[in-house]
């Protein structure tokens, strides 16, 4: 579901992806994010 997320991030804004990264640094995905960091980034 973690992986379903980052995609529908993908699709917004850039925006919503400080929000993401937001949430993304409070939980123990930060793996996941480091990892969506750099594509869309």
């Amino acid at each position: 579901m973690i992986i379903l997320v980052s995609f529908a991030v993908s699709l917004v804004p850039r925006v919503n992806l400080l929000n993401y990264m937001y949430i993304a640094s409070q939980g123990q995905n930060d793996y996941l994010f480091a990892f969506c960091n750099i594509i869309f980034f």
